[in-house]
């Protein structure tokens, strides 16, 4: 009897498995991925991540040197955002795949054809470190 029993169980655990992995993990269900922005410029900086049409903010003050994980981020176009006042944004637009972990990292840079001010940048890598863009954001003045 406990041999049936366990042999019982053991069939169920085995369908249980095969049921999970079938229907795929939460993040390729959901069709989300998620995003870190870390701050590397010597000062405290705004930032945020918006997509679509989505008129909510999650600006966060980051101190130097730390970061902030945004998770659940629908797959698709992303803004992503830094400011040193929450009225000067810059910002580059990528694109977040389901189940994709991008880390975001504003840093500063010289500028040689500015008089040697520092300007914004910001270094795209992907889950194994891998750099995705590195340079100049796009755009600025935040709208949203």
């Amino acid at each position: 009897m406990k041999n049936l029993l366990l042999k019982f169980a053991l069939a169920l655990a085995f369908i249980g498995a095969i049921i999970i992995s079938s229907c795929g993990s939460s993040c390729e269900v959901g069709n989300y991925g998620s995003v870190t922005v870390k701050n590397e410029t010597g000062y405290k900086i705004w930032v945020d991540v918006t997509w679509g049409n989505v008129v909510e903010n999650y600006e966060k003050l980051l101190s130097d040197g730390s970061s902030y994980k945004y998770t659940k981020i629908p797959a698709g176009s992303i803004e992503i955002w830094g400011a040193f006042s929450t009225s000067d944004w810059a910002y580059n637009v990528e694109n977040l795949s389901s189940c994709e972990n991008l880390t975001y990292t504003w840093y500063l840079n010289k500028s040689v054809s500015i008089k040697g001010e520092n300007i914004l940048m910001l270094r795209v890598t992907d889950s194994n470190d891998k750099v995705i863009f590195d340079g100049l954001p796009s755009g600025g003045n935040k709208v949203k």
